[in-house]
This record gives C-alpha cells, structure tokens and sequence, in this order.
C-alpha cells in the first residue's frame, strides 16, 4: 500500500508520512477539514492583521484543503503563522 506523505513549506522543505487521514477525494474529506480549521480561521480574522478589502477580511482564504494567507507586512504575517 502506498504511504501518504505531506510537504511544510516555509524557507525549508520537509516530508513526513501521514499515517492516518480521510482519503483524498472523499465526500467527507472537505465537510471534517472545515469545521477542524473553522477556529483557525476565525482567530486568524480576529488579529486583524491580515488583508481586508473593504469590510471583508481576506487574510486566511480557503478553498477545499488549501488556505493561503495574505498580509502586507512580515510582522503582520509572523504573528498569523504563530497562532
């Protein structure tokens, strides 16, 4: 059976087995990521620190199992990835 492996990518690279997980593709797969990463998110848009174009906040978007986040300055982008 082939192993799944996941990638981290901040300024160095790294690889490690994912041992347990829903299967990639499934129906259910996007519904668990959303309400996992729904705190996440929430706390992210509470910093303020994040981009926001008019009144919306779009400083962590999601789209299935991917978030970029977005912030002008490097601070502002540290203390996201710290949460």
């Amino acid at each position: 059976m082939p192993v799944a492996t996941s990638d981290i990518v901040y300024y160095v690279q790294k690889s490690f087995p994912a041992m347990q997980g829903t299967k990639q593709g499934g129906q259910i797969s996007p519904k668990l990521y959303l309400a996992f990463i729904d705190g996440l998110i929430k706390e992210l848009e509470e910093t303020g620190q994040g981009l926001c174009m008019y009144v919306i906040n779009v400083s962590s978007s999601t789209f299935a199992d991917d978030m970029t986040m977005i912030a002008f300055y490097k601070y502002a982008m540290d203390r996201m990835l710290d949460i």
